[in-house]
């Protein structure tokens, strides 16, 4: 579906299909497999899953070596390395996973509007790759709420 632009089976994973087509436009610049391309979206996407769960466990347990082998056991389990290497959509998801929690947690501690707008950004590109990622969105409203609703109190005593 990448490679011809076309649509997957439902629900189309549109993100993933998009990504897919602009880099195997570039496989005539690389000489490269379009599979190849493909794939190494879930590389870089899994690459870039594990630096953010390593900072999402030392925000939370604030211990780098606890941290490190945390990711370290994350990174070599069976199925993150397998879909590491496929091309398929769940790398991307496991990203997406990651990247929220990681917008969640810094929106809490910091209170910076600028994280909550990211989050509000990148929750609804997360749709667009995969459905799945609904599960995930009571877990971060628990987690953005406290500060949230100081703010939208602050706002209301304005008016």
């Amino acid at each position: 579906a990448a490679v011809t632009h076309g649509v997957a089976h439902p629900p189309g994973y549109p993100l993933f299909t998009l990504l897919g087509f602009i880099l195997t436009q570039l496989g005539g610049v690389t000489q490269k497999s379009p599979a190849f391309l493909v794939g190494t979206i879930s590389a870089i996407t899994s690459a870039f899953a594990v630096v953010l769960y390593f900072k999402i466990s030392v925000i939370l347990t604030k211990k780098t070596f606890l941290s490190l082998v945390s990711v370290l056991t994350l990174s070599t389990t069976y199925l993150f390395w397998f879909f590491a290497e496929i091309p398929e959509v769940f790398a991307l998801n496991n990203f997406f996973i990651t990247l929220l929690l990681f917008l969640a947690l810094s929106y809490h501690r910091n209170k910076s509007q600028t994280y909550l707008y990211s989050l509000a950004f990148c929750s609804g590109l997360s749709l667009t790759n995969h459905l799945t990622i609904l599960l995930l969105f009571p877990a971060l409203l628990v987690i953005i709420w406290p500060s949230l609703s100081k703010e939208l109190k602050k706002i209301k005593a304005e008016f």
